[in-house]
């Protein structure tokens, strides 16, 4: 269940948490995170955008990459702010 998480979702130490929560035994976090990254980077590797991120890209939902951050750089909170509307 957590490998198929990490795969899908992508958010391997995620699942690590949530399968821990569930078990409560220590012996199984090395095989699970063995496990999580292993499907991380299969999934990767065959699809280059997360599951999500494409049903939201279909949906007509564009999300801000990182190479758009990048790009407009950083905001600061005066640039952000506008003055109160006067009623």
């Amino acid at each position: 269940m957590g490998t198929a998480f990490a795969g899908i979702v992508r958010a391997p130490m995620t699942s690590v948490v949530m399968i821990f929560e569930t078990t409560r035994d220590y012996a199984v976090i090395v095989p699970l995170m063995i496990s999580n990254l292993v499907s991380f980077f299969v999934s990767s590797r065959c699809q280059r955008q997360p599951i999500y991120e494409a049903l939201a890209y279909q949906d007509g939902i564009h999300l801000p990459t990182a190479e758009s951050w990048f790009i407009t750089g950083q905001r600061r909170v005066f640039q952000a702010m506008r003055p109160a509307p006067k009623y």
